[in-house]
């Protein structure tokens, strides 16, 4: 009875089963894949929930050379500024999250948007282990979480290894799995 009724209310009435879902793939599915692929432009934090990783830093105290560096992620724009503590002129690395990229920053910032997380973790860059953070967005709220750059929280842990690989890619300027680096990039 209860296929039926299913059946009925999705219009099939007495349509057998498998011409049923041949119809649904042939007349539902378009419609779909056209929904999806006008989402997807967006990017990361795109959808209506409003929750995103807007931002990481890296920075290491005692070193040489480019010792800070600070990402913004817009969409799939990823922007890397890199400072020194001497006399070097910043540098502007950008590039574009792939799409493995998007997905894997979009499903770490739903799972973090559901958990209690600390501003602070541990002692960031105490011990010479450097700090990291990384900045959430949910709604209009952005949230700042730090930690020791080579001992990351359990919490952080997946986000602080997909970031790290970001950072990694724009300070070398070779495009990855996660972002696609642009041709003016300047490596570290």
């Amino acid at each position: 009875m209860a296929r039926a009724s299913a059946r009925a209310l999705l219009g099939f009435g007495g349509m057998p089963a498998a011409r049923a879902c041949l119809f649904a793939l042939v007349i539902l599915l378009p419609v779909a894949c056209v929904i999806v692929e006008a989402d997807d432009d967006g990017g990361v934090g795109s959808g209506g929930d409003g929750i995103a990783i807007v931002a990481a830093s890296v920075e290491f105290g005692e070193c040489s050379g480019y010792c800070r560096t600070e990402i913004a992620i817009d969409g799939a724009q990823i922007v890397a500024t890199l400072t020194a503590r001497e006399e070097l002129d910043p540098l502007e690395n950008r590039g574009r999250l792939t799409a493995a990229g998007r997905d894997q920053l979009d499903d770490l910032a739903l799972e973090l948007a559901g958990r209690e997380l600390q501003s602070r973790y541990g002692c960031p860059d105490c011990a010479d282990g450097g700090a990291a953070s990384i900045e959430l967005r949910v709604g209009d709220d952005v949230s700042a979480h730090q930690y020791m750059h080579d001992r990351p929280p359990e919490v952080l842990a997946e986000v602080h290894a997909v970031v790290d690989g970001i950072v990694g890619a724009l300070w070398t300027c070779q495009s990855s799995a996660l972002v696609q680096v642009s041709s003016s990039c300047t490596p570290r």
